[in-house]
């Protein structure tokens, strides 16, 4: 399994993050950590989510997938050492 660390741009609505975590339960990835960030003033969240994946082939699916979310703006991995 590889480690891997997403971050998830989008306008902020309710039920936001249940919807993010039920595209990455169907897809059967393992969840390490989650921080979420809202901006109420500009009605904005950021989500990073630390994850683990059976082959990082499924990476790329699995950013279209959650990245078809209803508000969703931007899915991209953060790579080691940025932000």
């Amino acid at each position: 399994a590889y480690g891997v660390d997403i971050i998830i741009d989008a306008l902020d609505r309710h039920g936001l993050l249940r919807d993010v975590m039920v595209v990455l339960s169907a897809e059967r990835v393992n969840v390490l950590s989650v921080n979420t960030r809202t901006d109420a003033k500009e009605g904005t969240a950021r989500l990073l989510i630390a994850l683990e994946i059976k082959r990082l082939a499924d990476l790329g699916r699995l950013m279209d997938k959650v990245g078809q979310l209803p508000n969703v703006t931007d899915v991209h991995r953060q790579l080691p050492g940025t932000h």
